[in-house]
């Protein structure tokens, strides 16, 4: 079983760019993940611009067969299977981003280049959200 995450970023304009993650979407996968390989809005940029993954890695890498994914890199739909329509979709402002994403997970590269995850209809920092994350698991 899956656990789906949404993956966005937040421009200059306000507006979001945001890409589906099939696999472990909980913020001690992908999250973790994000928080400590993605710190940097260009390599954001770049992972946002490759459209939705099956599953994140710790480095982008570059196109391989979709059933062989090397170790520790991000499987793409569109560059590593050849699927259509997996580009980013595009939402007015984080409020709206955040009111549209139906999964599991949703985070958000904010302008300020703080990961923030969605918690009880808002967004609090990504951090916050593992540290509430781990405090309920004991």
């Amino acid at each position: 079983m899956s656990t789906n995450a949404s993956i966005g970023i937040e421009l200059k304009s306000g507006k979001v760019k945001a890409v589906y993650c099939h696999f472990d979407g909980y913020y001690d996968g992908v999250g973790k993940t994000l928080l400590e390989h993605y710190k940097d809005r260009k390599k954001v940029e770049k992972l946002i611009s490759l459209g939705d993954l099956s599953s994140l890695g710790e480095e982008i890498g570059s196109k391989h067969d979709f059933n062989k994914a090397p170790d520790n890199e991000c499987n793409f739909y569109g560059r590593d299977r050849n699927e259509d329509n997996t580009e980013a979709d595009v939402y007015s402002s984080k409020e709206d981003y955040l009111e549209s994403s139906d999964f599991s997970y949703t985070y958000l590269f904010s302008i300020e280049n703080k990961w923030l995850a969605a918690e009880d209809s808002s967004f609090i920092l990504l951090t916050e959200a593992l540290e509430l994350d781990t405090i309920e698991e004991e």
